[in-house]
């Protein structure tokens, strides 16, 4: 979702959780994962991000779904097998693990494709070894 940058922040806010409810409608997800809030080195992008962050996290609240929450590095980790990879590296791995013909844009939205591929991986480990130890008698 894209808001005007010259909106006053009530504005932007508003249209982004209208947005997400939206979203959550329409696809009706079951879960939600966000990535965990990280201090920015500039103040006011830190500020913006939580904000943003507390309306996504409202709105799946609002939906009662559940929050899984990953760290940066725990995200690039899944989507480009390293934990410090830049931004353009978890792009193209994106790229290539989705088969898309071009890396995702913009880089917002490559953070939150990694991000769901992250919880992707995590809910089928989980669910393999939830298998496992019901083979081996309750034990994992």
């Amino acid at each position: 979702m894209v808001t005007e940058t010259a909106a006053p922040l009530p504005e932007r806010l508003r249209r982004l959780c209208f947005g997400l409810r939206e979203v959550i409608a329409c696809w009706q997800p079951l879960e939600v994962a966000v990535e965990e809030a990280f201090v920015a080195a500039n103040k006011r992008v830190a500020i913006a991000m939580g904000e943003a962050r507390g309306v996504a996290l409202l709105a799946a609240a609002e939906a009662d779904l559940p929050v899984f929450e990953y760290s940066a590095s725990e995200v690039k980790q899944a989507a480009a097998g390293y934990g410090r990879s830049s931004k353009e590296q978890v792009q193209e791995m994106l790229r290539l693990q989705l088969g898309l013909e071009a890396a995702p844009q913009p880089a917002d939205a490559a953070d939150a494709l990694a991000t769901a591929l992250c919880h992707l991986m995590r809910r089928r480990a989980e669910a393999r070894l939830a298998g496992a130890g019901s083979l081996l008698g309750g034990r994992a």
